[in-house]
């Protein structure tokens, strides 16, 4: 992606600590590897206070990992991927970002890769954002966990293609 505009290193919340902490972490090792770019922490705090909320504990492992205070956008209103794709891209629209590094498991990257394909169809994106796909690296026990659960996503994914994404999100 290089120095073509701003960029933003999007970490989404995870189902767990976990996976929160392992996106935290590789999101941070690739922030300080590029220049010119932000933090965007995507995911709902569920109505709790920030800082114990999924996306607070996110920020927080970044800001221990050296993280400037002034390089993190978020966006809380996210409960899925869909959403997560959605209410991200107004954000960095706003924001005049050009480009996304999405940080997350291999397989919803795969699930990250078609929606943001169906929302580019469907111009919800900007058919010109451009995205890169950040695999944190994973155990073949997580691997075998994570395809587990994604095969349910891929199945409601696939199921949503025939629909319009804004029949999608949950308001």
């Amino acid at each position: 992606m290089g120095r073509r505009g701003l960029e933003v290193v999007l970490v989404p919340t995870g189902d767990d600590q976990k996976a929160d902490m392992q996106r935290a972490n590789k999101g941070a090792r690739f922030y300080r590897y590029y220049s010119n770019r932000f933090i965007l922490v995507s995911g709902s705090t569920d109505g709790k206070c920030f800082l114990s909320s999924q996306p607070g504990h996110i920020y927080k492992c970044m800001r221990k990992k050296g993280i400037p205070r002034s390089k993190f956008l978020f966006e809380s209103k996210s409960r899925n991927t869909v959403e997560n794709v959605i209410y991200s891209c107004k954000l960095m629209k706003e924001k005049g970002i050009e480009g996304v590094s999405v940080v997350s498991n291999p397989l919803h990257l795969l699930r990250f890769y078609l929606i943001f394909n169906k929302a580019k169809k469907d111009k919800y994106v900007d058919k010109d954002l451009r995205v890169r796909y950040v695999p944190v690296s994973e155990s073949l026990i997580d691997l075998f966990k994570e395809l587990c659960h994604e095969s349910m996503s891929h199945i409601k994914y696939f199921l949503l293609r025939r629909r319009n994404l804004s029949s999608y999100l949950k308001e």
